[in-house]
């Protein structure tokens, strides 16, 4: 990717770290309800994996995205000297 769509990406990397406190609480919130029904019904085990998988999809393109702007920032850094 060039430059200029880079520099945009990671000024848009703020906006995931909410988008990962509501799966997170929705995650949390599912496994109470799952607790709380103790585990008898099917949709709400379905619900569980769902929101799981959410929050394991996320949080893994979080991560990488973070890593790849970390990389491109020290690229600039090192361009610069």
């Amino acid at each position: 990717m060039n430059e200029k769509l880079w520099k945009h990406v990671c000024a848009q990397f703020a906006l995931l770290r909410p988008m990962l406190a509501v799966l997170g609480a929705l995650f949390f919130l599912s496994v109470i309800a799952f607790l709380y029904d103790a585990g008898g019904s099917e949709a709400s085990m379905t619900i569980l994996l769902i929101d799981f998988g959410l929050l394991a999809v996320a949080t893994g393109m979080t991560l990488a995205l973070y890593v790849q702007c970390r990389r491109f920032k020290e690229k600039q850094r090192d361009w610069r000297f």
